[in-house]
């Protein structure tokens, strides 16, 4: 897999067995790379254009890669137009900020500094996050993406959804976790 790989991975019997529905998969290729779109665009600015290729279809999994089109130049992520780190993050985040709300607005949101925001959950729980990451999950492209890539999937006979970078678990979520996914937040940053 090259460096500027990403991995949608999903795990449960439909997928050990290597039998995804075909317009579910698509489906999902195409809310994922939503998502991804979402996460430059808040990285990097609305005048970026993410592109996706399909690179491999592996049992269990389908890895995306991306290059991001700035200006009109295409240049992959790594060749020195910014860092994948940065999606990544934003992506880790996100799925960290949706499970701490557990799919229901937030109690408060508290403005930190220019960067950071307190978000308090309907249990009481505090969690700080970057204020980028919240504003992915109070956007509703965000919502609809993963509402399906997450959500509808992990609802189907799936068990687990994670997203990886060779090999390493940036986000994920379990079927005990769809929920959260599909609620999109409402407050100020």
């Amino acid at each position: 897999m090259s460096p500027h790989s990403i991995t949608l991975k999903y795990s449960g019997p439909a997928a050990d067995a290597g039998q995804l529905d075909a317009y579910e998969a698509a489906g999902n290729i195409i809310a994922f790379s939503d998502f991804l779109s979402v996460l430059a665009k808040t990285a990097y600015g609305q005048n970026v254009k993410l592109k996706t290729e399909v690179r491999a279809f592996e049992k269990g999994s389908f890895a995306v890669s991306f290059a991001l089109d700035l200006g009109g130049i295409m240049a992959t992520i790594l060749s020195g137009m910014g860092s994948p780190k940065d999606l990544y993050e934003l992506a880790k985040h996100s799925f960290q900020a949706w499970k701490h709300l557990q799919g229901e607005d937030p109690k408060s949101i508290t403005r930190i500094d220019d960067q950071y925001v307190e978000v308090v959950n309907n249990s009481g729980v505090a969690a700080t996050f970057r204020a980028d990451t919240i504003n992915i999950v109070m956007n509703q492209d965000a919502v609809a993406s993963t509402s399906r890539f997450v959500k509808k999937a992990l609802e189907s006979n799936l068990e687990r959804v994670s997203i990886e970078h060779d090999g390493e678990l940036i986000a994920d979520a379990s079927s005990d976790e769809s929920c959260f996914f599909s609620h999109l937040v409402s407050g100020e940053v």
